[in-house]
């Protein structure tokens, strides 16, 4: 008869905090950060589909080529915040970014929180960080519908 062996398992947080490092540490920041720019990638396709476009038809609307929507959608090319802006209109999407400063506390520590909206003419994306929430409704705001929620802390 065979006997079993009992094998140890692990939690993914374990994981990582042993192969990437532990929370807080840069490397796992850094981690973490491109992590959730996949995230992003994946939702441009999500809700594109949603409003029933297809990446031609998104490039037209911000002014690019095809072949760039699919590198958004990809995660292939690096990203401005002002091509992440100009997709999220396109999407009528609402877009807020929450900033955290890290300050020495030396100099007392504080957080400093900015809002970007895409649909706020009065703002322009410039120098905010894709450190925030992202909050997509399912159907144009018109139309009512759930929010799917992306955290990026």
């Amino acid at each position: 008869m065979a006997t079993k062996s009992k094998m140890k398992l692990y939690t993914m947080d374990q994981v990582k905090d042993e192969f990437i490092g532990k929370r807080g540490s840069d490397k796992r920041e850094k981690y973490e950060q491109e992590l959730q720019l996949e995230l992003l990638g994946d939702i441009i396709k999500q809700v594109r589909l949603e409003r029933n476009l297809t990446q031609e038809q998104l490039g037209k609307l911000i002014g690019v080529q095809k072949a760039q929507i699919s590198k958004l959608e990809n995660n292939t090319t690096n990203v401005t915040m002002e091509t992440i802006l100009r997709v999220f209109t396109a999407l009528k999407a609402k877009i807020s970014f929450h900033v955290e400063l890290k300050i020495k506390e030396s100099i007392s520590p504080r957080k400093a929180t900015t809002e970007n909206r895409a649909d706020d003419p009065t703002r322009n994306g410039q120098g905010a960080l894709l450190s925030g929430l992202l909050r997509i409704p399912k159907h144009p705001p018109a139309g009512g519908g759930t929010r799917q929620t992306l955290q990026c802390d």
